[in-house]
């Protein structure tokens, strides 16, 4: 086995890939790295870390063989394909929600989703990336869900206190502030999860996620940075500036809502602001 399917063999390995494997089918196995090497040769003039190029490469070659497999309606191998796809999905949901239960329910929707809309995949090789966007607009419905039920739970302000106890159940003591106070938690924990996605999955590459940790974070100059990395200043501040504004523009829906859950007009009456 050369060198590149051993590299090769090793991330399917360790994504518990196993769909395409040299001892299955020796052909499948040869187009397969073949492909992961076209992709390696067309991704390789960009600016990232030689191992990342690969990962993506392999990403990108295993996407086709994922999805057939999926199509291939009653088999054992869409099970199995299956399978591989709901830790994919399992891992990317938890991170945006953080609580495990309610990542089962909302992976196994987006999984229900996938199988009722696989027709709709245009373009093999992107479809993790369009099982990616299923898995967003399902995290996003979860939030709405549970900013809704926070309202319902809340039910309207009590009535004045303008007698005596008439044994009668009374409602919740809960009114305007305490379920500004619930909306903000559910924005800032799809905030937080945002922040962690950038940090562990980054689109930009690891190298990006380094360099805003070390520079954003935890607040060490550019030259630092340059030294620990063993790149120059300049292509700190690049990787910094690229770094901070995809940052932003990936939490920028959740940052326009905190600001407007925060705005003077959102506040109870009498509440006045900080000083």
């Amino acid at each position: 086995m050369s060198d590149l399917s051993a590299q090769i063999l090793r991330i399917l390995t360790r994504r518990g890939w196993h769909l395409v494997y040299p001892d299955q089918d020796v052909a499948a196995w040869a187009d397969f790295v073949a492909a992961a090497q076209q992709l390696l040769a067309e991704t390789g003039t960009r600016r990232l870390p030689e191992a990342e190029w690969l990962d993506r490469a392999v990403l990108a070659a295993y996407c086709p063989v994922l999805y057939t497999a999926c199509c291939d309606h009653g088999s054992d191998r869409q099970g199995r394909a299956f399978d591989e796809l709901s830790v994919w999905v399992y891992r990317r949901v938890y991170w945006r929600i953080g609580e495990a239960e309610d990542a089962k329910d909302v992976a196994q929707q987006v999984l229900l989703k996938v199988y009722q809309n696989l027709h709709q995949v245009r373009e093999p090789r992107g479809f993790l990336a369009w099982v990616n966007v299923i898995t967003f607009h399902a995290v996003a419905e979860y939030y709405r869900r549970r900013a809704q039920e926070a309202r319902f739970i809340a039910g309207p302000p009590p009535e004045p206190d303008d007698g005596p106890d008439d044994g009668e159940d009374e409602f919740p003591d809960v009114g305007p502030d305490q379920l500004l106070e619930v909306e903000l938690r559910v924005a800032e924990a799809e905030l937080a999860a945002r922040i962690r996605r950038c940090l562990t999955r980054p689109q930009g590459g690891r190298l990006q996620a380094e360099v805003l940790i070390r520079r954003g974070l935890l607040q060490h100059t550019v030259s630092e940075v340059a030294e620990a990395l063993r790149i120059p200043p300049d292509r700190v501040s690049l990787e910094f500036h690229r770094a901070r504004k995809g940052l932003l523009k990936y939490c920028s829906e959740v940052i326009d809502l905190l600001i407007q859950y925060l705005a003077p007009s959102q506040r109870p009456a009498g509440q006045k602001g900080d000083t």
